[in-house]
């Protein structure tokens, strides 16, 4: 009784949120382009993957004009945006900090050009990451403790 609860209520929660995934514009470029090559009918079983800083894969697919990364924490699939889309995101009801920040320095260098910004862009989300990355997590079998052979058969 339970887990059939407990799986309605992940099936209500995921249908409700909408999740996305935010990748570099250049990488969008080129799946677009390879799907511009294709003919109308093979489109739909164009198919990718798509390596996160860790290095796990996910699969990615193209449906409806749009593409779409498959997420096994939610068990669905996430639909792919740019990275300044991610930070226009907000941008509707308010303006972000950082969003402020970054427009400030297009404003003060006078930068107009949309491929600059897009580069710009790039940077920017690329510095933050491996600002804000800890890298505090080793893995189990990579720590050093003294009990580690405490399980260990002993000798007879």
């Amino acid at each position: 009784m339970r887990r059939q609860t407990v799986s309605k209520a992940k099936q209500t929660n995921t249908q409700t949120m909408e999740h996305k995934v935010g990748i570099s514009q250049t990488i969008i470029d080129t799946w677009q382009k390879q799907i511009d090559l294709l003919k109308p009918k093979k489109r739909k079983n164009w198919k990718s993957l798509l390596t996160d800083k860790w290095g796990v894969k996910s699969k990615v697919k193209y449906e409806d004009g749009k593409f779409y990364n498959w997420c096994v924490r939610n068990s669905q699939w996430n639909k792919i945006i740019s990275h300044k889309e991610c930070l226009m995101l907000g941008e509707s009801t308010n303006k972000s900090p950082f969003m402020e920040a970054v427009d400030d320095v297009f404003n003060d260098y006078n930068i107009t050009d949309p491929d600059m910004k897009e580069i710009i862009f790039d940077i920017v989300i690329k510095q933050y990451v491996q600002h804000s990355h800890t890298g505090n997590h080793t893995p189990m079998a990579e720590r050093d403790s003294p009990n580690k052979r405490r399980y260990a058969i002993p000798a007879m």
